[in-house]
């Protein structure tokens, strides 16, 4: 596991070894999909493979608005630092 914070002060566990887990590669499919409800449940599970539940939760609740809603750029800018983390962990 590496602890990583995002540039907007989230901080969490990345499960490092998901870039050895098919699943992970599954999900990047997902994503490309023309179906836009596999694309979206696709990026679900690539934050829940590299954060866990918890940490996927913990995500969510960090970047809610006060009113309980999660911007979708926010969530997407959060993945995308996490997903660049995680690769630079498989590279050392």
């Amino acid at each position: 596991m590496k602890i990583f914070q995002t540039s907007s002060g989230f901080s969490a566990e990345i499960n490092d070894k998901a870039t050895e887990d098919w699943r992970l590669y599954d999900a990047v499919s997902d994503t490309q999909s023309e179906n836009a409800g596999k694309r979206l449940l696709g990026v679900r599970q690539i934050c829940i493979l590299m954060l866990g539940q918890s940490g996927y939760d913990a995500l969510k609740k960090h970047i809610a608005a006060p009113d309980g809603s999660i911007s979708v750029q926010d969530m997407e800018r959060e993945i995308l630092e996490i997903f660049g983390a995680l690769g630079e962990s498989s590279k050392n």
